[in-house]
Parts: C-alpha cells; structure tokens; sequence
C-alpha cells in the first residue's frame, strides 16, 4: 500500500511532499478520504507521510509530541538527526505502546519533514537521512525514486516532479493510485490532482 515521496527544495528551505489515496491489503482497495501526509496541530513546519497502517498514522497525526517553536526556540534545539533520534522517536514509541499500536520495538514505516529537512523512519525506529534531496516509502517507492532520479536535472517544478514519480508508481503497483496530493513545509497549500 502507498506511495509517500518527499523532496527537499534547497532554494526555497522548505520540503514538498506528495501521496496517494489508495487504502489496500493486495487484493482489496478502498479510496479513502483521511490522506496520507498531514501537519499537527501544534507546529505546522512539520510534515508527515505514512505508509504501513493508517492506525500508526492517525495515532501521529493526532498527537501532541510535535514540539512548537516556542518550545524549540526554548529547550535551544536543532531539529536534526540527534534531535530526531533522541527526543522524538522515544515520544513517538510511547505514543504507539500507549495507542496499542505495534508491537515492543516495531512500528513502521513514514516521512518526517521539517522546514528544509526531511527524513525516514523505518519499522525498527532507525532514522535516515539520504544524501539525495528526496525519499519515498511504501510499495512504490522503488518506481517514484526511479522516476525521481530520471527527472532531477530536468527544468520541472518540483510538484511536477512529484506528480509524475506518483503517476509512474500507480502505473506500475497496484497499491497505488489517484488522487495525489502535495503540500509542503512552508504554508498550508494543499494540490490535488484527479489524474
């Protein structure tokens, strides 16, 4: 199930990222209205994308573990690699062992963007942080990054960079498909697109 592709965009220090819509478990699907990125409530520079169970997602997207900038400027934190490792994926267990979701040391897999940086959470709680200026997760991930890489030096803007790896990973998984939406770190826009 899923494609969530995020890309930085290093001119302007903010990150897009895009999603499907598709809800399915291989031989079934549904199109489901909650999408698959969101931002918290508490601090709309951040920006998540799931895959792996919309119960992990729900449990993130309806949290408060996302710090305010008030508290980032406070506690004198760089939202980096040690930030991520450190203060949020031990929130971010206790919320899925409170939320009953997973198992011990188990959860899934999703996209964590924030401002201009961008970064991969793995089952195991492991976080990445890839030295291309994009990532994807789900089963069309391996199509989006192809597509990604195919289009890097071209003159696309990056929404329509993300829209056809998208197109490309709905084309070739069927875990895949429209509509896809793409918002980013920097305001609230949402785009939609039916085809």
């Amino acid at each position: 199930m899923t494609c969530i592709i995020g890309v930085i965009d290093k001119k302007n220090s903010k990150v897009y990222m895009g999603c499907d819509s598709l809800g399915s478990n291989g031989s079934t699907k549904t199109y489901r209205k909650d999408k698959k990125i969101f931002k918290p409530e508490k601090n709309k520079n951040f920006l998540l994308g799931f895959t792996s169970s919309y119960r992990m997602g729900q449990l993130l997207m309806y949290s408060d573990i996302f710090p305010t900038e008030e508290e980032i400027t406070f506690k004198k934190w760089t939202i980096d690699h040690k930030f991520m490792v450190t203060e949020l994926i031990p929130k971010i267990k206790k919320l899925f062992e409170d939320g009953n979701y997973g198992k011990k040391d188990e959860g899934g897999f999703f996209l964590i963007a924030y401002k201009d940086k961008l970064f991969e959470v793995e089952c195991d709680f492991q976080v990445s942080e890839s030295f291309e200026d994009y990532g994807s997760c789900g089963c069309g991930e391996y199509h989006a990054n192809g597509s990604l890489f195919a289009l890097k030096d071209s003159n696309k803007s990056i929404t329509d960079k993300i829209h056809i790896a998208l197109q490309g990973a709905s084309h070739f998984s069927c875990g895949v498909d429209k509509p896809f939406y793409i918002m980013n770190t920097e305001n609230d826009e949402t785009l939609e697109y039916k085809e």
